[in-house]
């Protein structure tokens, strides 16, 4: 199976982090780190779900860039992010770079942020 890459979250793109997590989360299912290939009938249930947990923060450190990483390290200061969870970087991540995790207000802004003034329209009714 070939490798699949990840480009970097780009906070100065028009691109929502919320954007950036939903792709996440096909990565881990195509990297094999969905959480829901643990069974809780697994006598090694909880040992596997801290094991991908674990992965999936590595995954998204690792992935999201220099300037997402930066931005996480200072939001998480003095606490290391190693110690919070995927999910607890993730909400970081949401509400630092969307301002919100209300969708509606995110796609707004997205809109808003990519509108291209069309030939021949005036920008603004």
């Amino acid at each position: 199976m070939d490798t699949v890459a990840l480009e970097p979250y780009d906070p100065d793109s028009c691109r929502t982090f919320s954007d950036y997590a939903e792709r996440l989360e096909f990565y881990f299912e195509s990297v094999d780190l969905d959480l829901s290939s643990v069974f809780p009938s697994d006598p090694d249930y909880n040992a596997k779900l801290e094991r991908l947990k674990s992965k999936r923060r590595a995954a998204l450190l690792s992935n999201c860039g220099p300037k997402c990483f930066e931005v996480l390290k200072n939001l998480t200061a003095p606490v290391s992010v190693k110690s919070l969870s995927y999910e607890e970087l993730k909400d970081l991540a949401l509400q630092h770079f969307d301002g919100s995790t209300n969708q509606s207000r995110v796609g707004t802004s997205f809109a808003r942020e990519c509108e291209v003034p069309m030939r021949g329209f005036p920008s603004s009714l």
